[in-house]
């Protein structure tokens, strides 16, 4: 599970943190892409129109679709519970290769939780690296912002 080293504003008064219903088991610190369940479930303007179960997320490993990365999974969730999703902040999490300082990083395709760095497809693009790494399994400091 990733640690959130920032306690940033934004992310406690929730402005970058929504609540959305897990498709299938996801851990603490994993990256969730959005999935569509249903079309057309937001049925006026109104904030009372949008219901938490309304948006739907999966690990990005195990999603079908491998949609674009919308976050970070802050709790587990087994299916169709609810979990809270980080969309910015600055976290430590591990590595599946050397990372510089300063580069770009995205989800892993190969181990939940973990970034990769030369991050070149807006997909699985999640931040940039604020520290280095020198190989796979290490930890480093990243910049959230997968918006």
């Amino acid at each position: 599970m990733a640690l959130l080293v920032s306690d940033l504003h934004e992310v406690l008064r929730g402005e970058l943190v929504f609540t959305a219903q897990a498709s299938s088991h996801i851990d603490g610190g994993d990256f969730v892409c959005a999935i569509g369940q249903t079309d057309d479930v937001v049925t006026s303007s109104g904030k009372s129109s949008l219901a938490d179960s309304d948006i739907h997320v999966d690990a990005r490993m195990s999603s079908a679709l491998q949609t674009a990365c919308v976050g970070m999974a802050l709790s587990d969730a087994e299916t169709n519970e609810y979990l809270s999703v980080s969309m910015k902040g600055v976290y430590i999490v591990n590595t599946d290769a050397a990372i510089v300082a300063g580069e770009s990083v995205d989800a892993s395709d190969t181990y939940p939780g973990c970034v990769g760095g030369g991050a070149t497809s807006v997909i699985t693009k999640v931040g940039k690296a604020l520290t280095s790494s020198s190989a796979s399994g290490k930890y480093i400091v990243i910049a959230l912002h997968a918006i």
